[in-house]
């Protein structure tokens, strides 16, 4: 899967914010946030999903599917229960909207999807260093494609696909704490487990959800 240049922009943009908050000196923002038992939020996103495609055994180099990418977006909310100084228990449903094309198929066949993503993630974080706490975040989820078309006709340039999904997601990210509240930007490799493929596709066994998360998270 091809990544975007925008997602590689994200390390730079931790880099700044971290030396702009890392100081022993500083005065420790919102001192109390990880106090609290149970935390809420919200989030914002770009994607960038693609397929993993399991091929035939007769599939040929040149009978490679080309997969095109193109950048989604995704909204939704946090629900955190924390379980101890370094570990927190998340939900975090979104709504995520993606599209890919399969190209050099015939009719080119196109899947647009709007997902309601279900993930139960366990955040592992470090010490808290002035403003900033490094993390690293994982856990299994379950998508619901609102646009699968699993039971219905659709036009020949629709690629069916099913309605549930099933995966997990793992990332990185870091809690900077701001003046008034906690922002935490992130990157997430989402890898789905089940095999989506509704429409035959010559010498094509299965396709699977691959994909990258931008967030952005407020809490």
């Amino acid at each position: 899967m091809r990544i975007h240049p925008l997602f590689l922009l994200l390390p730079f943009c931790w880099m700044g914010a971290v030396q702009a908050q890392f100081s022993d000196d500083r005065v420790k923002n919102i001192p109390t946030e990880d106090d609290k038992k149970v935390n809420w939020g919200y989030l914002l996103g770009l994607n960038r999903y693609g397929f993993a495609v399991e091929y035939e055994a007769v599939a040929g180099p040149t009978d490679q599917v080309v997969v095109a990418e193109q950048t989604g977006f995704q909204v939704g909310l946090i629900g955190e229960y924390r379980l101890n100084n370094f570990s927190d228990l998340r939900l975090e449903p979104a709504l995520v909207i993606t599209s890919r094309t399969l190209e050099n198929l015939p009719d080119s066949p196109q899947a647009k999807s709007t997902y309601i993503n279900l993930p139960v993630l366990m955040k592992v974080s470090t010490l808290r260093f002035a403003n900033v706490k490094p993390y690293i975040v994982a856990g299994p989820s379950v998508s619901i494609n609102l646009n699968s078309q699993e039971n219905t006709e659709p036009d020949v340039n629709v690629l069916k696909t099913k309605t549930f999904n099933y995966g997990y997601e793992l990332g990185i990210g870091v809690d900077l704490y701001m003046p008034y509240f906690k922002f935490s930007p992130s990157i997430r490799g989402v890898f789905g487990q089940s095999n989506e493929l509704v429409t035959d596709l010559p010498n094509v066994q299965g396709i699977y959800t691959r994909g990258v998360f931008l967030m952005l998270t407020f809490e």
